[in-house]
């Protein structure tokens, strides 16, 4: 399993690690990679949602990515995503950020989950893709968002219209085998 990071701020350089980005009238996009353990993000999305729901079957999608990066990580390497540093983009504008995958492997096997991480605030699910047929997107999530795959660069595109301040924040994308959703 693997995943990327990229975080939304301002033109300057990027803050430290932990740190928020000062507030400002208008934060641009800026795009940032940490750098985590296997699962790390599944385990985290699937333990809040069990955490905050009385109704486990709701947290059914995320115990499936879970399983599947368990599965990936103990059956052979990890293929790995990689993403810009950062990206710059003004209000109104479109953003378009990749998680490429590592040669070795193939976007069109696999779904590709992402998240968005607001200064201050948890880890939120925006929408998951693995084809037109196959893909989820949350309730809370804006029309805005969408994805598609760009088989030529094995990689998987988060596109995001009308750019607006309130997309400011980090960007993970999560690498599963492909799953239904109900």
């Amino acid at each position: 399993m693997a995943r990327g990071g990229r975080s939304v701020g301002r033109p300057a350089a990027a803050p430290a690690p932990g740190q928020a980005l000062p507030a400002g009238p208008r934060q641009q996009p800026v795009l940032q990679q940490p750098s985590y353990g296997p699962c790390h993000y599944e385990m985290k999305q699937f333990l809040e949602c069990a955490t905050n729901q009385r109704d486990l079957t709701l947290c059914e999608g995320f115990n499936e990515a879970l399983k599947q990066c368990k599965y990936s990580n103990a059956s052979r390497a990890n293929p790995v995503l990689t993403q810009p540093t950062f990206m710059l983009v003004l209000p109104g504008q479109t953003a378009r950020l990749s998680c490429t995958l590592s040669p070795q492997y193939n976007v069109s096997d696999f779904g590709i989950s992402w998240f968005q991480q607001r200064p201050g605030q948890d880890l939120t699910y925006l929408l998951y893709y693995n084809s037109e047929r196959e893909k989820h997107k949350a309730a809370k999530t804006p029309d805005r968002f969408s994805a598609t795959k760009d088989i030529a660069s094995n990689a998987c595109i988060l596109t995001i219209t009308s750019i607006c301040d309130e997309d400011n924040g980090n960007y993970y994308c999560s690498l599963s085998r492909a799953f239904n959703w109900f």
